[in-house]
């Protein structure tokens, strides 16, 4: 049987990745890697690819994929065409994924403002629309909506996709039951001016 080095002796190798090379087109900075979960985490976090996959998903997920372009087509080649290379040296080749890379649904529904919701949603990468309206709790958020339909968290997503968000209006459900207290009867006008203003008190004589 052959080994690695054997093979790559006599053909070139295809490996789909160079993730570190994609990323670092995107000049990520500290803040990027910790992201708003890890940003009292002590330590240097740059350079930490990882961390990307909670911080900077949409990063990771574009790695490898370029709308518009066919499947399976070279994105980048290392080294570069044109350049001299030894014999059994490695070619790293980014191919274009097969299939729209997906975002996983973070948890947002019926615990998160519209403000935080579309916060959380546009730092990993979703593309958010205008968010409709239902009855509700003013600018509180009800449900996601990908191509008509409804979605939850943990389900995925497409990159290409569009997310609307179902916010409260402000106005409450007509159907929603409510139990109301009854306000306690007020006094007669007419006992009310016997009464008056009279402090109790029990006076004492010596």
């Amino acid at each position: 049987m052959q080994t690695l080095e054997d093979i790559v002796r006599d053909r070139i190798l295809i490996l789909d990745g160079a993730m570190g090379t994609m990323i670092q087109q995107y000049a990520l900075t500290e803040e990027d890697f910790r992201g708003y979960r890890y940003r009292k985490t002590p330590g240097l976090m740059k350079g930490n690819n990882d961390m990307l996959n909670i911080t900077r998903p949409d990063v990771v997920s574009d790695t490898g994929y370029v709308p518009g372009m066919r499947p399976d087509c070279i994105l980048e080649q290392s080294p570069a065409p044109g350049e001299r290379v030894k014999s059994g040296h490695v070619i790293y080749l980014t191919v274009n994924a097969t299939q729209t890379p997906t975002i996983t649904v973070p948890d947002v529904i019926d615990n998160s403002s519209l403000r935080e919701a579309m916060a959380k949603l546009s730092a990993m990468g979703f593309k958010l629309t205008q968010p409709t309206f239902v009855d509700g709790e003013k600018d509180w958020v009800y449900g996601l909506v990908v191509r008509g339909r409804q979605i939850k968290a943990g389900d995925r997503v497409g990159i290409d996709d569009y997310i609307t968000i179902q916010v409260g209006n402000g106005q409450r459900d007509s159907t929603e039951e409510i139990d109301y207290t009854d306000a306690p009867e007020l006094m007669p006008e007419e006992q009310m001016e016997e009464v008056g203003d009279v402090d109790e008190f029990q006076e004492i004589h010596e």
